[in-house]
């Protein structure tokens, strides 16, 4: 099976996958989880998908100079039930942590290039396995 995954919403879904096709969508994040498999539905054939978080984050990156990032076990535990109970499945992102060596912690920004930013070399998103 092939899938591609991007944001929660139709709007991103259709920015990044094949609609109709047998490459599948599934959608990352899913903040409402009946929204994301709407949008689900709507990009994959009929009969073809399932509810599922493919990145349900556990916590977030932190750029350089950013305090880093911590988020609630309370907030994630509410959100995982909200997904778990429309019968939808998750893969938690990140489950542990690690560390990006060299140049491959990757960064986020639009153009113009004065919006880069560098991601820090940890990579455990306040995982719960750190």
């Amino acid at each position: 099976i092939l899938i591609t995954t991007d944001g929660g919403s139709y709007a991103s879904m259709a920015r990044g996958s094949l609609n109709d096709s047998s490459v599948l969508t599934i959608g990352d994040g899913c903040a409402n989880p009946e929204a994301c498999w709407e949008a689900q539905r709507q990009m994959n054939p009929p009969g073809r998908s399932v509810n599922m978080v493919s990145e349900f984050y556990t916590g977030w990156l932190t750029h350089w100079g950013e305090q880093n990032q911590n988020t609630s076990s309370v907030e994630t535990a509410v959100h995982l039930e909200s997904v778990l109970s429309t019968g939808g499945s998750v893969s938690l992102y990140m489950a542990h942590g690690g560390t990006s060596f060299g140049w491959w912690a990757g960064a986020n920004g639009d153009s113009p290039i004065a919006s880069y930013k560098a991601d820090l070399t940890s990579y455990d998103y306040d995982a719960p396995v750190s």
